[in-house]
């Protein structure tokens, strides 16, 4: 059980530094749009080459019995070496960046309706706002994809917006996520005790 929370605490520790790495690019896209790209590109790198090393030493000190269910190390390497890639070819990337920006909103869309369902699986009564925070989201990036507008600063001011909606919606997902993290806790410490308390001689 604490192998469990201690997974489900590193998780929500990345999902928030995620959000606010977000919520600080939307806001730099905003008032930069056209200028903003490749120093992005560059913060962008050295996110995922942190990230990945983190996983990479997290990966390294899971618990043996549990390794084998982690696919860790191979997040930890492709994240160090998107890293490197940003890092070193910022002016390549920065060509493709409304479209790769487009692409990850509309993943973490995906992602989130992926949440909603293991939410009600947990019967959690908000579980209908991350799905239809998901589609949004999923909707939010074909729109962006697509790209309607006329200049590319105003797709820029239009993904600094959503990258900042993605980053609050994530912030309060990691509130419900932990929230039923510490309901799960006490029934499962509860159902302990309760049958220590059967088996327990009088």
């Amino acid at each position: 059980m604490d192998k469990i929370l201690q997974k489900i605490k590193t998780v929500i520790n990345e999902i928030i530094l995620l959000s606010i790495a977000l919520i600080v690019v939307g806001v730099y896209l905003i008032i930069e749009p056209m200028g903003a790209q490749i120093v992005i590109c560059r913060i962008f790198g050295a996110l995922f080459l942190v990230w990945g090393v983190l996983r990479v030493i997290t990966y390294f000190r899971t618990d043996k019995s549990v390794i084998f269910a982690s696919f860790g190390l191979v997040q930890g390497l492709t994240l160090i070496f998107l890293g490197l890639f940003f890092i070193i070819n910022p002016v390549e990337i920065a060509a493709f960046f409304g479209i790769i920006l487009s692409i990850v909103v509309m993943i973490n869309g995906v992602l989130m309706i992926q949440y909603a369902i293991e939410l009600k699986r947990l019967n959690s009564p908000s579980w209908w706002l991350e799905i239809l925070s998901g589609i949004l989201m999923l909707v939010l990036g074909v729109v962006a994809l697509v790209n309607p507008f006329a200049t590319s600063a105003t797709l820029m001011v239009f993904i600094g917006v959503i990258l900042i909606y993605e980053g609050i919606v994530n912030l309060v997902s990691v509130l419900r996520i932990t929230s039923i993290a510490k309901q799960v806790e006490y029934e499962v410490k509860d159902a302990v005790n309760k049958v220590k308390d059967e088996f327990r001689p009088n």
